[in-house]
């Protein structure tokens, strides 16, 4: 009746499988392939790492690609987006296209100039994201500038359309219908059916900047990460928006 809210705690423990030393200063990101088998890591001064998994009581280095310091020595790198498990979208000052079906011959395949002066200048940019179609012909970046990308032929994907200026985060949703695109100030709602002419939907305004987003497993709700300035004092918020009417 007075919508108290009842928290048990009870300690949890887990045992230990592998515990083992990694060389680098800095790792920025991981991400595993779908089959749990291969762990890539990003370090500022190493670059990308690859690690055979498939033993965890015996992690295996497989390889580096390129060198951290000399790939962005003043930028943070912002992390991996991965599409599938034969294509890894890498993030530096561009968004590199690596090859990585053969994880001993890791190849880049291309390029994508996703930066501006302006963004690269600044050092508290969020960590870009990227929004694959289902058929894997498209793919949406965020940050600087939300564009999309007709990737079908991976070695020269090409622009189709900027959809707002600054973002810094997007998701697709589970249909390809509708792109959710996270800017300093608002949740912006694209209609993305024809990739290649969205329409706008709609805004919805927010007090902060939208860092990072998720739907929830039905996707009916976006929980997304928000950092705003009050009285001089850095805000962490999070918040839940219903998106089953974003279309309204």
């Amino acid at each position: 009746k007075n919508n108290r809210m009842l928290v048990v705690e009870r300690n949890v423990y887990f045992d230990v499988v592998s515990e083992q030393n990694i060389d680098g200063v800095f790792p920025l990101a991981t991400f595993y392939s779908s089959d749990s088998q291969t762990a890539f890591l990003f370090d500022m001064t190493k670059g990308l790492i690859v690690y055979d998994v498939s033993n965890w009581k015996d992690i295996e280095e497989v390889m580096t690609f390129g060198d951290g310091i000399e790939l962005n020595q003043w930028i943070f790198p912002s992390g991996m987006l991965a599409f599938e498990d034969e294509v890894l979208f890498l993030d530096i000052d561009q968004i590199w296209i690596l090859n990585v079906t053969d994880i001993q011959n890791i190849t880049q395949i291309s390029k994508i100039e996703v930066r501006s002066e302006e963004a690269s200048l600044n050092a508290f940019r969020p960590h870009p994201s990227v929004a694959v179609s289902l058929d894997g012909e498209f793919a949406i970046f965020s940050y600087p500038q939300t564009r999309i990308y007709n990737i079908s032929d991976l070695d020269q994907p090409h622009l189709v359309f900027n959809l707002s200026s600054r973002s810094n985060t997007v998701l697709l949703s589970s249909d390809d219908s509708t792109a959710f695109i996270g800017t300093n100030d608002s949740l912006k709602i694209w209609d993305v059916t024809d990739f290649e002419h969205p329409e706008p939907l709609r805004v919805f305004w927010v007090e902060g900047k939208i860092l990072t987003m998720i739907f929830s497993q039905d996707q009916e709700i976006i929980y997304m990460v928000i950092l705003s300035f009050e009285d001089k004092n850095t805000k962490i918020k999070l918040l839940s928006i219903d998106i089953t009417n974003s279309s309204d």
